[in-house]
């Protein structure tokens, strides 16, 4: 399921930005001891939205909209260690999927210790149903409602941005 998982969302994700990358080569953040002794760790996703360049992981299985240390700390190296085109990254998000038959939450926004001038949105968005894979033209309703809830969701994480930017 995290894998289907995440090719929806890399479905969903091209309607933000075409040239979107999965499976970001992330450099280590420790080096030295044996051979292999340090895995390499990516994001799902990486992408410009805007002139902004965004960190996107897929997360199957997330608690009540709330990320465990373990992402937490992963989305925290992302952040330090993710570069785009020579640039670091402006904000993060854990996409994540909400239940069937539920309304989905708003993103909600947390930011980076100390300072707080970096955000992580946690992102509910659609997950396909037993309905929406059964014909081609439930499965295009179904990639139409998760690229405009994504489309949707990142007007809000542009302006929020442009706020903590100025």
């Amino acid at each position: 399921m995290e894998k289907l998982w995440e090719q929806c969302l890399r479905i969903g994700l091209l309607a933000l930005d075409p040239r979107v990358q999965a499976k970001w080569p992330t450099a280590t953040p420790w080096s030295g001891g044996p051979e292999g002794a340090s895995e390499k760790s990516e994001p799902d996703f990486v992408f410009r939205l805007g002139p902004n360049v965004v960190i996107a992981d897929a997360k199957y299985k997330v608690d009540e909209g709330t990320l465990d240390a373990a992402d937490g700390y992963q989305l925290f190296a992302y952040s330090h260690l993710v570069e785009y085109a020579e640039r670091r990254s402006d904000f993060a998000l854990v996409l994540y999927p909400g239940r069937d038959g539920t309304e989905l939450r708003s993103s909600v926004r947390l930011n980076r210790a100390p300072d707080g001038s970096y955000p992580l949105w946690m992102v509910e968005l659609p997950f396909p149903t037993k309905r929406d894979i059964r014909t081609g033209a439930a499965w295009g309703e179904y990639v139409a409602r998760l690229r405009e809830t994504l489309m949707e969701e990142a007007v809000s994480w542009r302006t929020n941005r442009t706020r903590l930017s100025s």
